[in-house]
């Protein structure tokens, strides 16, 4: 209907146009200037019509632009890593990246500069793969105090997972603020227990204590 509706007005337009152009032409000079001046003015009002009709029509008959993506619409983001991490990203054998992409459903890319871009469909899953390798990047840091895993148990010991990728031993003498004979005694594989870091060696070894905690 809006074109039909343009399409009347530009042929009126142009056929009032030629029959005043016609008349100025044939007319007596008396009636030029007149004329002249009823050109002017139809040319005026042409020129406003179109000013004024253009957008209107564009405003009905052009798609509204999308103010926002589709939550399905694939989307990339870009974090940045130390190059020394990509690694622990990585994981041996691609094992850690693997299984990043596996549970969150999203796409991974790392450059060598420690750039990556994760594309994904859905932001929350986006987000999920981002703490991940947050996690694996983060620095241990001596004196925090992390909940964590028991991994495994060591007649020596018990090694504890702090976060992805990351495990620290809590020597049998740490486990509690009395003598333990066996390490079994105080905890279980599987178990969710609260450790301080003692240290950080220049191997990247990291020393727990669990009675450490509750003196601090």
């Amino acid at each position: 209907h809006a074109l039909q509706f343009t399409g009347r007005v530009v042929m009126l337009t142009g056929v009032t146009l030629a029959i005043a152009v016609a008349t100025w032409t044939f007319s007596p000079i008396k009636f030029q200037a007149d004329m002249g001046i009823l050109l002017a003015f139809m040319f005026l009002w042409n020129m406003v019509g179109a000013l004024v009709l253009l957008p209107a029509l564009a405003h009905f008959l052009l798609p509204a632009a999308r103010k926002e993506m589709s939550r399905y619409a694939p989307r990339i983001t870009t974090i940045k890593i130390h190059p020394d991490k990509i690694r622990e990203v990585i994981g041996k054998g691609g094992v850690t990246i693997r299984s990043i992409t596996e549970e969150t459903g999203c796409s991974i890319d790392i450059d060598d500069d420690g750039t990556i871009k994760i594309a994904a469909t859905d932001h929350a899953q986006a987000e999920q793969a981002i703490a991940r390798i947050n996690a694996l990047t983060r620095d241990v840091e001596v004196g925090a105090i992390y909940e964590g895993k028991v991994a495994k148990l060591m007649d020596f010991g018990a090694f504890v997972t702090i976060s992805p990728g990351k495990d620290g031993l809590v020597h049998i003498s740490q486990l509690a603020d009395k003598r333990v004979e066996k390490v079994e005694d105080v905890v279980k594989e599987g178990q969710t227990v609260r450790v301080k870091v003692l240290e950080v060696d220049k191997q990247g070894r990291i020393r727990l204590s669990m009675k450490a905690v509750d003196v601090a």
